[in-house]
């Protein structure tokens, strides 16, 4: 009984060696997920469908965008068709309320310069956002300053 309450015997006692196997490839896969985590960028897309407008002989994008996009796209570079192309945005619209999240919606209209293909009138298009690139930590740090607020 002695034997086992001994607490000398405890602290000296081995551990298998599958064990130590085991928690030396976890702390390896660990650190090198965290490596990966810090070092490795990659580029951030915002997918958005909108229509082609005519006002006064010019030719607008018009899309709705969630509040929290709204100055992610400022920063980013549009894509349509494949092509980056240049936009401004020309003005934006009062929130719209559309889901039953009750998130924000801004109508916004772009200024750009649309390719001949591109300039019909109500055409729907799909519009894709490039933002700057990022890390997988620091969209780890945003989700959880995000879910604290």
């Amino acid at each position: 009984m002695d034997n086992y309450l001994n607490a000398s015997s405890i602290i000296t006692k081995e551990l298998p060696k599958k064990i130590i196997s085991w928690i030396t490839i976890l702390i390896i896969s660990l650190i090198a997920f965290i490596i990966v985590g810090i070092y490795y960028e990659y580029p951030q897309y915002l997918n958005y469908r909108g229509n082609i407008i005519k006002e006064k002989k010019e030719y607008f994008i018009k899309t709705l965008v969630l509040e929290d996009d709204l100055l992610k796209i400022k920063k980013g570079k549009l894509t349509l068709n494949k092509k980056n192309i240049d936009f401004n945005i020309k003005y934006i619209e009062p929130v719209y309320y559309l889901d039953s999240h009750e998130q924000k919606y801004y109508e916004v209209i772009l200024t750009s310069k649309l390719q001949d293909d591109l300039k019909l009138e109500n055409l729907p298009i799909l519009m894709k956002f490039e933002l700057p690139k990022t890390t997988l930590i620091k969209e780890v740090i945003k989700k959880i300053r995000k879910g604290m607020m």
